[in-house]
């Protein structure tokens, strides 16, 4: 009886502690069509971010694949996890002692590999956009800073230089650019851009490369659009 009260208990505790948020984000291309819908579900404990959850939909609402960040240790490198339902594709990250490795599954080359050294400045999965939000206040004083993003899709990773400035009629808002690095590839690759709502510190539109398509199709830019009223 004890166990089962102190069991209780403890859950009780946990879910007065703990709360979801889910939001929305919608996908278009150059011509305004609709390509996928992003649903969110970040996952808290006592205000810290544990988990977020991503689950993508076709137009017509049927669910294509799920990308999962659990943040144990680190608040902007988590372990990730991704699975394709239309595709044979599963991706991820694994915590090494001092490295990470990155993992990749298709048809053609199931459990393929690759360990990169741990550096500070390393972020996957949704650790993407919370690292963006952590230096939003830090870049408008005109500091320099650059991010490591892993590609477990692509098993590599992509260096970025980041500015922000606030949009000259609404200082409340913020244009984030993220460039790449290196010259030959930002040549070919347009710049990532974000707008950041400083007040409530969320992103509310994305444009730039997709990493949502499966790896042998060709990379799309898009738009996307965050809705923090509604949901799938």
């Amino acid at each position: 009886m004890f166990c089962k009260k102190l069991l209780l208990i403890m859950t009780l505790l946990q879910c007065a502690f703990s709360s979801e948020e889910v939001f929305i984000g919608k996908a278009y291309d150059r011509n305004g069509n609709h390509l996928f819908t992003e649903k969110y579900t970040v996952t808290k404990e006592q205000e810290e971010i544990k988990s977020v959850l991503t689950n993508y939909y076709t137009p017509d609402e049927k669910l294509s694949a799920s990308l999962s960040s659990f943040f144990e240790n680190k608040s902007f490198l988590p372990k990730v996890s991704y699975k394709s339902e239309s595709h044979f594709l599963n991706y991820g990250t694994k915590f090494l002692d001092n490295s990470i490795e990155l993992f990749k599954s298709t048809r053609k080359r199931p459990g393929a590999t690759k360990i990169l050294a741990m550096q500070d400045n390393m972020v996957a999965g949704h650790g993407f956009y919370f690292y963006i939000l952590n230096e939003v206040e830090s870049l408008l004083k005109g500091d320099k800073k650059t991010m490591v993003f892993l590609q477990p899709n692509n098993l590599t990773s992509y260096s970025f230089n980041l500015e922000a400035k606030e949009q000259t009629d609404n200082t409340n808002l913020v244009d984030v650019t993220l460039s790449l690095t290196n010259k030959i590839l930002k040549a070919l690759v347009p710049d990532i851009k974000l707008t950041i709502e400083k007040s409530t510190s969320r992103i509310l539109s994305y444009e730039g490369v997709s990493g949502f398509f499966p790896c042998n199709s060709k990379a799309k830019t898009v738009t996307i659009k965050y809705d923090y009223e509604k949901s799938p």
